[in-house]
């Protein structure tokens, strides 16, 4: 089914390509919990056990589980020859904005040191904008979903 992912067809002139190539999202991204992680100070508490930064993990969590299930779905479309034009619009608006929310939290998490250049996640911070832009922006992608709606 992965190979589908860069695939377009012309009932669908969709494609899932960017969203699933993204390092945030595509199939070989690894599972949320961030390797970029903060080093716990001595006889500070570890960032982690802060309920904001709990919470901002949670919601990390949940944009990435839903995001894998849109990309999913589009791809399922795609495989069964369905239209999947609305289909890979969501997968790719949801994912990419997603992608940007959830590096951005791990940039804050990480505070200063989060803009550092080379810090895993500002590398992945600027990976992730691009993917609102390149193979329809976020507002075409809007645009298409608005006009299906109205169909």
């Amino acid at each position: 089914m992965l190979w589908t992912f860069c695939r377009t067809t012309p009932s669908s002139p969709v494609s899932l390509g960017a969203p699933a190539s993204s390092p945030t999202y595509g199939p070989s991204a690894p599972p949320p919990p961030p390797s970029f992680s903060c080093t716990p100070r001595p006889r500070s508490p570890h960032p982690y056990s802060f309920q904001a930064v709990g919470f901002s993990l949670a919601d990390m969590l949940t944009d990435y589980t839903a995001a894998r299930q849109l990309l999913r779905h589009g791809a399922e479309l795609l495989d069964a020859g369905a239209p999947a034009g609305p289909g890979a619009s969501m997968a790719k608006l949801f994912a990419s904005e997603a992608a940007v929310r959830n590096t951005g939290r791990a940039v804050q998490i990480l505070g200063g040191s989060g803009f550092i250049r080379g810090v895993e996640a500002e590398r992945l911070y600027r990976d992730a904008r691009i993917t609102t832009i390149y193979e329809g922006t976020s507002e075409v992608q809007r645009l298409i979903l608005s006009r299906a709606l109205l169909k």
